[in-house]
């Protein structure tokens, strides 16, 4: 058991870093390049990415999570040099038919979007669909293998690598103008350094691994692959539609500049749930340990904890946004994005509700409700689709953002009314809940005040001031409602990771 929790400990917390430097390097990239591009050029890019992002989902056929499944679970060295070589197989073939397909309907992509962005870069789109998918598998396999201090690694290299490349050749090379060639280059040399690293921490591994022992012979690996990786794909896709059908129907409606000024207000907005997502490793270790041993009143209590937790570190920061919303577009991105303003604040106040409601996608999955989860997907991509097409026209990036929110807001609500039918956990407490809404309210009337009141200085001291002094209600709260179950859960989070550490070390 204690060689389980450092395994399992260790994925946590590369989980946690390579999210973090997702989603850092992600929120600084998007100010460079919006910043250095200009709201017309951004927009290129960001359709461009939008659409790259679903062809990614699509072409690798769900390759990584069945890298991670499948590689992970079998200790058969064999089994699992074939089973990484029949993954490489299948996207190089996967690859092939993509080609085929894109040189056939990029023409009709321009059409749909009313660009020529896609005939025109149609090479460096391939290049980068090649080069990110194959990022994507390896990351899979990595993880798998047991390798997964690597995505962190990876993630920062990538991050990092795509901003410095980006402003490197703005200031060497000799154009006029900044273009979406450098934009697409800095990714190309940063995805191409990060498949280095896998490819050869990969090698490494089954050059000096000894095998264990021979546990799975004569499966059809190719089935196995296709099989589970269609499912994961389905659910990836559902999820992927549901994020980009707003930016997609904009492209549709108006044009890619607009797409830059409505993906400037959604990437500040994401941040509002960054902490969710980027815990999410550690919840469901912890949450798995405890359903392994049918704890079923440790999941309440820690999904009780985690969620006020969640909510009253998220509250400074959401309130801070939504009052300073185009003070905070116009010093990090330009005045130019300031359209974007009425977009940040809609979907903050409706990602601070999916923070409010708690992790409860994975809760819902572990507890056997896999089907009603995709099914209460597939719902809200129709909801989605339909409120954009509804809203975009009358009331332009205001109406993406409402539908949007309305959509997350009923998934969340669906999978809130699943658990609470079916009885399974109790993770509704009103008493808490009425607790965040007196101090969302005390905070925000004290932003408001403090915004009106503190006069002549420099709006970015302005806004950290204030977001000290909410930080600080907000902390003050943690520790003055925290009961003593709370405190004993987060004393033994705090030595289970010592210890993990420890012997991750002397192993070392």
């Amino acid at each position: 058991m204690e060689a389980f929790n450092i395994k399992f400990g260790k994925q946590a917390t590369a989980g946690f870093l390579g999210k973090l430097f997702f989603y850092i390097f992600g929120f600084i990239s998007t100010i460079v390049f919006s910043r250095n591009l200009g709201p017309a050029s951004y927009g290129d890019f960001a359709l461009f990415v939008t659409v790259l992002n679903i062809t990614i989902i699509i072409h690798t056929i769900g390759l990584p999570l069945s890298a991670r499944k499948f590689l992970s679970y079998y200790d058969d060295l064999n089994y699992k040099k074939n089973y990484t070589i029949a993954l490489i197989k299948i996207f190089l073939f996967s690859f092939v038919v993509t080609l085929v397909i894109l040189n056939i309907v990029v023409r009709y992509i321009d059409l749909i979007f009313n660009t020529e962005i896609f005939y025109h870069y149609k090479n460096y789109f391939l290049v980068v669909l090649f080069l990110l998918s194959l990022k994507s598998v390896l990351e899979g396999i990595s993880q798998g293998i047991e390798k997964n201090h690597i995505y962190a690694i990876s993630e920062f290299i990538f991050g990092s690598l795509k901003i410095v490349i980006f402003l490197l050749m703005i200031h060497f090379a000799h154009f006029a103008k900044v273009s979406l060639y450098h934009a697409i280059f800095a990714i190309i040399v940063s995805s191409l350094i990060a498949i280095i690293i896998y490819v050869q921490r990969i090698i490494k591994y089954f050059s000096i691994k000894k095998n264990k022992g021979s546990q799975k012979k004569n499966i059809n690996i190719y089935i196995e692959i296709v099989k589970y990786g269609f499912v994961v794909a389905t659910t990836n896709l559902l999820a992927v539609i549901i994020i980009q059908t707003d930016k997609l129907m904009i492209g549709i409606f108006h044009s890619s500049e607009f797409v830059g000024y409505y993906n400037v207000g959604l990437m500040l907005a994401n941040f509002t749930s960054f902490l969710l997502v980027a815990i999410s490793p550690i919840v469901s270790t912890t949450i798995s340990n405890f359903y392994s041993k049918r704890q079923k009143r440790k999941i309440e209590n820690f999904y009780r904890y985690v969620t006020k937790w969640l909510i009253l570190m998220t509250l400074p920061f959401s309130m801070v946004l939504i009052v300073f919303a185009k003070e905070i577009i116009s010093n990090l991105f330009g005045t130019a994005f300031e359209t974007a303003t009425d977009v940040l604040i809609i979907i903050s106040i409706s990602k601070l509700f999916e923070v409010l409601i708690g992790p409860i996608g994975f809760l819902l999955v572990m507890s056997g409700n896999e089907k009603k989860d995709m099914a209460i997907n597939s719902i809200a991509i129709i909801i989605n689709i339909v409120l954009n097409y509804w809203l975009i026209p009358q009331y332009f990036l205001i109406g993406a953002a409402i539908a949007t929110s309305v959509s997350w807001i009923l998934i969340a609500l669906a999978k809130i009314a699943i658990m609470v039918k079916a009885k399974q956990y109790n993770i509704l407490n009103i008493q808490d809940k009425l607790k965040v809404l007196s101090i969302s309210i005390i905070m925000l009337i004290a932003i408001f005040l403090l915004k009106k009141i503190i006069f002549d200085i420099h709006i970015v001291v302005k806004i950290a001031l204030i977001s000290l002094v909410a930080y600080s209600i907000s902390f003050f709260t943690i520790f003055i409602f925290m009961d003593n179950n709370e405190k004993m859960l987060l004393k033994n989070i705090g030595k289970n990771l010592i210890t993990i550490n420890r012997i991750a070390l002397k192993q070392k």
